[in-house]
């Protein structure tokens, strides 16, 4: 079963690369904010969260 021509291929490849590059932004801002927020609940002691 390869009747799928590789020009469809790349364009899929393309389209979902794209589509990884936009989400991987906000991905990248939900998992700074879900750490961050773990070290504030497990060190009650640093309410601001740790010191970079």
């Amino acid at each position: 079963m390869k009747n799928r021509s590789p020009e469809i291929e790349k364009s899929f490849g393309a389209e979902k690369n794209n589509a990884l590059q936009r989400l991987s932004y906000p991905l990248q801002g939900v998992t700074y904010y879900t750490v961050s927020q773990l070290f504030i609940h497990l060190k009650p002691k640093y309410p601001h969260g740790l010191v970079l």
